[in-house]
Order: C-alpha cells, then structure tokens, then sequence
C-alpha cells in the first residue's frame, strides 16, 4: 500500500509541474509573434512588412506645432461624396499621426485569445486582423506615425488595472510591460492614445496616475524612444479623469500632447481649459463632422493661442468623410516665429502664462513689467541657443542670483530655488 500511494503521489506531483508549466507558456506566449491567426497574408505588392522594423523605428515624430491626427473608426458610416467605406491607406491623407481606434491592442496582438464575437474591428471595411495589420504597416512606411487607442476603465483606479483572458490580475507595472508587449514587440506600432473618458464623473486616484506615468516608461516624451514614439489621450471636461492629465504639469509631460475632445463645446474655451495650466505646445483640440462644420473646423485648425503655439489639430473619425478631415488638417496653421529673446513662464515645465520675447540687456523689476513679467512669479525660461543670462532676486540687479547657459524648465531645483522669487535680470 505504502509503494502505491508513494507511486500516486509522484504522479500526482509531476503531474501539477506539468500543469504549471503549460499555463506558464500560455502566460509567456500571450502577445508574442506567434499569437496572430493565419488570416490572408499582404496584397500583393505589399512590401512594408519587411521593412517594418526600420520604419517603425526610424521615422521621427512631427514637430511639436505640426501634430495633423486623424482617427480611423472602424464602424464609421461614411458620409463624403462618394459615401463609400474606405482603408486606412485611402483615408485622410494629410494626416502625420494616424490613431487606430475601436478595439483593442491585445485583441489586433493576439487574436487566439482576445478575439470578441461581433468585433467593432472587422464590422466595417475590414474583415480579417491581417488586413488591419498590413495596412498599418504600409502608412508606416510611408512615413505616417500610427498609434492604437487604449479606453481607460473604472479599474484603473484599483491596483489591478488589467485582468487577461485566463484570470489573471495584473499590477499596473505588469500592465504597462504586457501593453508594450503587444503595441511594440508584436504589432510594431508608433505608441498609444488614451481615451479618457470612461469613468465619467469619479476622478483619477494615485492608482490611476501611476498607471498613465508607467505608460510613459514606454511610449512618448520620457520613454527610452522619445524621438520615434507618441503617447497622447483624449479628454474633456465631462470626463473627470481627464483633469488628472490636462491640468498638471507633471503627468502632462509624459505625453506629447492632449487632445480635447469635447466636440460640443466652444473651440477656445475648451483648448485654454489645459493650455492655461499644461502650456499651448502640448494643447490641441479634435474636431468631429457631427458637431463641427467644415468652417468652424477649420477656423480651429488656424487658431493661433496667445500662450504660445498649439500642438496641433485632430479629426475624429476622419474616415466618415476624408474631404471634410484632409481640409481641417492641411488648414493647420504654421507656428506663430517669434522675436528672439529670454521668455519667462509662470510653471515650471513651461507652462501657463508666458513673456514676450526679452532682448539682451539688463532689466529692473519695472523694466520687465513692459514684457509682461510679474514680480516674484516666474518658475522656468526658454533661452535662444548660446544666450547667457543671470536672475536677481533683488528689483534693481541686486541679492542672490542665478546664473543660467541655457534654458531650465524649473526654477525649483536652482540652488537656492528660484522659484517666484526672480525680480529683474542680466541677458547676454
């Protein structure tokens, strides 16, 4: 009896390690190459995908002022004329940034495991993942950045933001890895639009914040790609999760811009509800043919903000109607050159009010002022390449001062800080 129950026991053991290592290799394999069905391969011609690698991660993102983003809708019911379902090679062409929304990145990376019946992904041109994929791969190579739209859900605010098809609960950090996993090592993409509006009125805790920041290890500004990949979300006012991205500095400098997309509301208004606290260049608004004419479309791509230059112009499902999308995006109005000179922000980062442009010399207090500059206000400077400049706290050139070579985005880590305590200045 002893040598049965020992033999059961072995293989009631051996049997469990089994069983361990086949739900490992589910868990490692999720989001890998291999995980995309065997749908039609590339049309012919098709030679993108062999090129992917470099395009992907050679093509440097637009300038700051010069972002043209189109959304393509995989539902969209066209409305141009001739109101036909089109691509995503054959819609919006004067688009730089091209987001991929409806869906979701893990179902496009592994189709053997988060395909959804009635997906939103093949119920309109497209019919098959490989298609969508190919054609990705082809705006990329011609030199179009494209990103994939991630909702952000109630569960963001929880310490297991993300749950995969088996159960299994992920920390955000694991979340950010697994995402990155599928936008980056399986499909090849250009980064991640967030739309952030699906926890309505309940705000972003720390759980939530911490979550945006992570992604930002991995896509945007301050990822280890900061030339080549874009992070960006979507927000309005009637999505208080949103005020957690649009009105701090901080979390808005893991991104490249936010996207108003209160299509509803006044064009200016809803641009400074961020632009006054994040700044003008990470600041732009989306436009939608439902809610906006073609002419107040366009009137918001020439907008020119009086807080510096905006980061760009967006059109929501841009697939409805492509003459419509193609004339708000080529309306974008060039940057606003402005005058040389030092120019003074009240946040750090610079952000919220700006000077005018401040020529070489030296300053009181009361000469500032002509400049719009406010006493003890300042909390960061722009200064053209090769220009020298040394801060007072003293009115008239006098106290402690500062003395700065180049630019610095935060007068909080000078030593002493020099934050709000700068009353006139010597530019060279």
């Amino acid at each position: 009896m002893r040598n049965q129950n020992t033999k059961k026991n072995v293989q009631s053991a051996w049997s469990k390690v089994l069983t361990m290592i086949f739900v490992l290799s589910i868990m490692l394999t999720s989001c890998s190459k291999n995980q995309i069905k065997n749908d039609p391969g590339p049309g012919a011609g098709n030679t993108a995908i062999n090129k992917l690698t470099t395009f992907s991660s050679s093509t440097p993102i637009p300038a700051t002022t010069n972002n043209k983003v189109a959304y393509y809708t995989f539902d969209a019911t066209p409305t141009g004329s001739p109101a036909v379902k089109l691509s995503m090679l054959d819609f919006a062409k004067s688009a730089n940034i091209v987001v991929v929304f409806e869906g979701t990145p893990w179902e496009l990376a592994d189709t053997a495991h988060y395909t959804y019946p009635g997906t939103i992904m093949l119920s309109g041109y497209y019919k098959n993942y490989r298609s969508i994929i190919n054609d990705i791969h082809t705006l990329q190579a011609r030199g179009v950045k494209v990103i994939i739209n991630v909702d952000d859900q109630t569960s963001w605010n929880t310490t297991t933001p993300f749950t995969t098809y088996n159960g299994i609960k992920k920390s955000y950090q694991q979340f950010a890895v697994f995402l990155d996993s599928c936008v980056t090592n399986v499909l090849n993409m250009d980064g991640i639009g967030l739309d952030v509006e699906h926890l309505g009125s309940t705000a972003a805790n720390a759980n939530y914040v911490n979550l945006i920041k992570e992604f930002g290890k991995y896509f945007g500004p301050k990822s280890t790609k900061p030339t080549t990949t874009v992070y960006t979300a979507a927000i309005y006012d009637g999505g208080q999760a949103g005020f957690a991205i649009g009105q701090s500095v901080d979390v808005a400098s893991y991104m490249n811009f936010v996207i108003d997309q209160g299509y509803f509301e006044d064009n200016t208004q809803r641009f400074y509800r961020w632009a006054n606290y994040i700044g003008a260049e990470k600041t732009m608004v989306g436009l939608v043919k439902d809610y906006n004419n073609q002419a107040n479309g366009i009137a918001a791509a020439k907008f020119q903000p009086t807080n510096g230059n905006k980061a760009g112009i967006m059109v929501y499902a841009a697939n409805v109607d492509s003459a419509y999308s193609n004339n708000i995006l080529r309306a974008l109005s060039a940057p606003v050159t402005a005058a040389t000179g030092a120019v003074f922000y009240q946040d750090t980062q610079y952000g919220l009010t700006a000077t005018k442009a401040i020529p070489k010399g030296s300053y009181t207090l009361t000469q500032l002022k002509t400049y719009g500059f406010i006493g003890n206000w300042a909390s960061s400077v722009k200064l053209p390449t090769g220009w020298t400049m040394t801060m007072y706290k003293g009115t008239n050139l006098s106290g402690t001062s500062w003395a700065l070579t180049t630019s610095n985005a935060d007068f909080t880590k000078l030593l002493p800080s020099a934050n709000d305590v700068v009353n006139s200045v010597k530019i060279n």
